[in-house]
This record gives structure tokens, sequence and C-alpha cells, in this order.
């Protein structure tokens, strides 16, 4: 039964780790690997009797949040997409099985933290050569010349996707903040490049997406001393991306 345990501990530590790079992969797989997460997730819960773990701020706005959705839905004239709708709730339920799992293993939290670094670091140096050559590593071409996709092909959501890991690299920077120097710089590299690959990517909500959750820190966290540093990284991003908009 241990033997049992321990394999589909390591599971589920393998598919939450795994999640920033099926984002880029497959969909497909992202959405099954999510759903198994969950599934386990709700499996421990009821074993435990831990329905506690639903009481918090996020599943309360959540909740508000699906009832306008359902209630929007309700008196619309457009009832195609009502499969979409009524499945909405499981991303909540995503969000709350990440959260059971990376409370419960800080290992689990720095091996998917560090993933997302790496793959920053990637999508950076590939958006990159994309940009100066028109072709990335892998052969794939941008559609637009003003509009990098990387390694997404002909998917123009790049900066979608780096503005949602963005917010991991914070956390990471606080966890990692006394580890050794080498591994904080990548990481302060990642934040950095973060901005340049949305502004790259061309993509507008991103941008605009990535300035009201700087503009958030900055008001909210602003007097926690681990975040005083983004008063100087928003003047650096301010003046890095008009250099590349020049």
């Amino acid at each position: 039964m241990n033997n049992f345990s321990n394999i589909k501990h390591k599971l589920e530590g393998v598919l939450i780790i795994s999640l920033p790079i099926l984002m880029v992969v497959s969909r497909f797989m992202l959405e099954i690997s999510l759903l198994i997460i969950s599934i386990s997730f709700l499996v421990k819960i009821i074993k435990q009797k831990n329905y506690s773990i639903f009481k918090n701020n996020f599943v309360y706005l959540f909740l508000f949040f699906y009832s306008i959705l359902l209630l929007s839905f309700l008196f619309s004239d457009e009832k195609i997409n009502i499969l979409s709708i009524l499945l909405y709730f499981r991303f909540g339920l995503y969000v709350m099985a990440l959260y059971y799992f990376l409370k419960e293993d800080h290992k689990i939290v720095n091996y998917f933290l560090n993933s997302i670094v790496i793959i920053i670091l990637i999508f950076f140096i590939d958006s990159l050569i994309q940009y100066y050559f028109g072709a990335n590593l892998i052969g794939l071409k941008n559609i637009e010349p003003h509009r990098i996709t990387s390694f997404f092909g002909e998917e123009q959501i790049m900066g979608s996707y780096v503005v949602r890991l963005f917010p991991f690299l914070l956390l990471l920077k606080n966890i990692k903040e006394e580890s050794s120097k080498p591994q904080v710089y990548l990481i302060y590299f990642a934040i950095f490049a973060s901005p340049v690959l949305m502004f790259l990517s061309g993509e507008r909500v991103a941008m605009v997406l990535f300035f009201l959750m700087m503009s958030y820190y900055l008001i909210f966290f602003i007097r926690l001393k681990k975040f005083r540093f983004l008063y100087f990284y928003s003047l650096l991003t301010i003046l890095v991306l008009s250099a590349f908009l020049y």
C-alpha cells in the first residue's frame, strides 16, 4: 500500500512539474493531466474529510463569478456553448488542486517553479533568434514579422502564456532569495525577460494584463521589503521596451 502511495505521489509530482511544458506541447494532454490531478485531490479530500480547504476567499470569489457567468448565460440568446459554460467550474478546481499539492510538498514547488524559469529562458533565446532571423530553433516561422510566436507556431499566444507564468517567477524569487547566486541571477533574468517576450509577441492584451499585475503588486505589496525591487523593475522594463519599440 505504501509503494502504491509513493508511486501515486510521484505521478502527481511529475504531472504538476510538466504542466508548463504541456501548455506549449498539447492542450489535450494539459487538460488530461489537470483532470487526473483534480480527481486525486478530491479523493484525498474526501478520505481526509478536510473540507475546510474550500473555506477561503478564492473559492467564494470564484463561485460568485461562476454564478454571474451562469446567470448571464441563462438570460442570453446564445445557447451554443452550454457545455463550456457548465464545465467552467473545473478551472476553480484545478487551482485548488494545484494549491493543495504545492502546499503539501515543497520539493514539488521547487521543481515546478524551476521548470518555469528554464522554459522562460528557452523562449527568450528562441524568440530573439526568430525575431532576427525569421525562424526559430526548430525552423518555425512567424506569420507576421512584428508578432513573434516562438514554439507556438501559427498560434499567436506566446504573450498570454508568459503573462500567466510571470506571478510564479515572482514567487520563486521570494522563495529562492537566499539560494546560490547563479540560480538567483537566472531567476532575475527570467523576470526581466518576461515583458520583452510579451512585447515581441505583439499581444496587447498580454501587455495590459502585465501592467495591471504590476500596478497591483506596487499598490498592495510595496510595503513588503521583498517586493520593493518592483519600482526599479518597472522603470527598467519601460526603458527596455522603449528601446525595442525604437
